[in-house]
């Protein structure tokens, strides 16, 4: 699956031609779904709430016996951490900072690995947009004025 359309590549590819014609920068573009799997967010959200709700459950009804609730708070992780792994409810759980960190971890790594700070000039330019975390970050080499 593809973000943009095989037209609106070409539009964002001419948009980038123009911009290096009239200017010395050299612009890259890195539009990506989503900055990082967030694996570890489902399991830290399931395993908390997997220690305070069994507890919690056995102290208002007795329904558990003390033997009992480590195989509740076992349960509670497992059914938990699979409902947590759908999509749409596992955006939700990510907090924006974390989303946003991420991102701009990203975007610093691709300008790297864009060799974005070697360019003739130091002229170099990164547009990064990140869909998920609906993040916009433009970097730029040292020759661009500090504004």
């Amino acid at each position: 699956m593809t973000l943009l359309s095989k037209q609106e590549q070409e539009q964002v590819a001419a948009a980038i031609s123009a911009v290096e014609r009239e200017t010395d920068a050299e612009v890259v573009t890195v539009l990506t779904a989503q900055a990082d799997n967030y694996a570890y967010i489902p399991l830290l959200w399931a395993g908390l709430l997997a220690l305070l709700v069994p507890g919690i459950v056995n102290y208002f009804t007795g329904w558990l016996a003390a033997d009992m609730l480590l195989l509740g708070q076992w349960g509670v992780f497992i059914v938990l951490s699979l409902i947590f792994r759908v999509p749409s409810i596992n955006r939700r759980l990510i907090p924006r900072s974390v989303g946003y960190w991420r991102a701009s971890n990203l975007a610093r790594r691709q300008f790297l690995e864009q060799s974005l700070h070697h360019t003739a000039g130091a002229t170099g330019m990164l547009i990064f947009v990140s869909e998920a975390e609906r993040y916009v970050e433009i970097l730029v080499d040292q020759a661009f004025p500090a504004r």
